[in-house]
């Protein structure tokens, strides 16, 4: 409002009291010391105070919802970050469970599933390295057995525990099952 010419307005002088016609025209200012004003200056000074009132509430409103954005922006964005670490976390949980179930299958685990279960990756040296991980499952297969595969090749690269060969052929296996093989 600094930049706005400002008006001084003149008292009229005391000697001339106006006419009836010009006192319809007049009007004293409020809260003013008995300065007389225009009708047309107090319109303009009213549409002027009511514009300045209208903007003023905007610029309110605007600042609020602007502090209001900016706080939600901000615990929106700790939320999402939060959220994102903790799938991160929970992804490379699985990942290294699925290695673990891997090197499993490829050791001929009976149950890859609980041998990742009951295996403690913080006992493994580098739970990223396969070879690792299969060092810890042989360790783990011979303190429970049961993992082991009944038949077929056993872990320590021996013959296993005998038993005849597995048919691998889908003919060889429905022979089987109809006791012709």
């Amino acid at each position: 409002m600094a930049d706005e010419p400002t008006a001084t307005i003149e008292a009229p002088a005391p000697a001339a009291e106006p006419s009836e016609h010009e006192t319809d025209d007049l009007t004293e200012r409020p809260g003013g010391g008995g300065e007389e004003v225009s009708l047309e200056e107090a319109r303009r000074l009213r549409s002027e105070s009511k514009n300045l009132r209208q903007r003023l509430r905007a610029a309110e409103g605007e600042r609020d919802r602007l502090k209001a954005e900016g706080l939600s922006d901000a615990e929106r964005r700790d939320r999402e970050h939060q959220e994102t670490r903790a799938e991160n976390e929970r992804l490379a949980a699985t990942v290294r469970r699925l290695r673990v179930e891997l090197a499993a299958r490829e050791l001929g685990v009976v149950d890859p599933e609980a041998a990742a279960a009951l295996l403690d990756l913080d006992s493994v040296d580098d739970a990223d390295d396969p070879r690792a991980l299969k060092r810890a499952l042989r360790e783990l297969v011979k303190e429970k057995p049961y993992l082991a595969p009944q038949g077929g090749n056993g872990f320590d690269g021996g013959p296993g525990r005998g038993g005849a060969a597995r048919a691998t052929d889908m003919n060889q296996l429905i022979r089987a099952a109809a006791g012709r093989a």
